[in-house]
């Protein structure tokens, strides 16, 4: 890495483990490369105010206890499919849960019918792997309206409100298993190139 050097807000990539009513891993395709844009929620932590000597403020931490609680909603804008397809695997979903009924072959909880990991892969300026943020136990919370208007044609956007039980992240060495460059060998020096270029062929 470089520095200075700063973070670009195009490098980065997100990927879903599962989606609940996609049956057929080939469809997240659908959702992995249909991104238009995603919001990092802010993370916050609270404060326990105490009063001390001479009304001095005393402030505690909120640390080791609602470990997961407040934390703010994942934000996804994406890009309609022509057939709407992964508009109405999303909107499956959000019915069955809204009506209690699941998919046919699904034997689970319905607290548990949710996308496992949501993974946010951030990049260098190289395109190299980094960073990993995983957001885990995923559920679809509101899903947007979509705006069809006749006499216009650009695409179609729509996006997804998603809250998450937690989220953990994990670093890489972007430089990890690509190889050293050997440096020159110093007795090695540019010379001049021979002046006679023929040469003798054998067979």
């Amino acid at each position: 890495m470089s520095f200075p050097n700063v973070f670009r807000g195009d490098k980065w990539y997100l990927t879903f483990s599962n989606i609940p009513t996609v049956t057929d891993r080939h469809d997240l395709r659908l959702f992995d490369n249909y991104i238009k844009s995603f919001t990092l929620p802010s993370y916050e932590m609270g404060e326990i105010t105490s009063h001390g000597p001479l009304g001095m403020n005393v402030r505690h931490p909120v640390g080791g206890i609602k470990i997961n609680d407040n934390l703010g909603p994942v934000s996804i804008d994406f890009k309609l499919s022509e057939n709407m397809e992964n508009y109405l695997y999303l909107f499956r979903w959000m019915l069955e849960l809204k009506y209690g009924r699941l998919r046919d072959d699904y034997d689970g909880m319905i607290r548990k019918y949710y996308i496992d990991s949501l993974y946010l892969h951030l990049l260098d300026n190289q395109k190299r792997k980094t960073t990993n943020l995983k957001f885990t136990h995923v559920f679809l919370t509101n899903l947007s309206s979509l705006p069809l208007v006749f006499g216009s044609s650009p695409e179609v956007t729509f996006s997804g409100t998603f809250t998450y039980e937690e989220i953990v992240y994990s670093t890489s060495d972007p430089m990890s298993g690509g190889q050293e460059i050997e440096s020159p060998d110093p007795d090695c020096q540019p010379g001049p190139l021979p002046l006679d270029t023929s040469a003798t062929w054998s067979d």
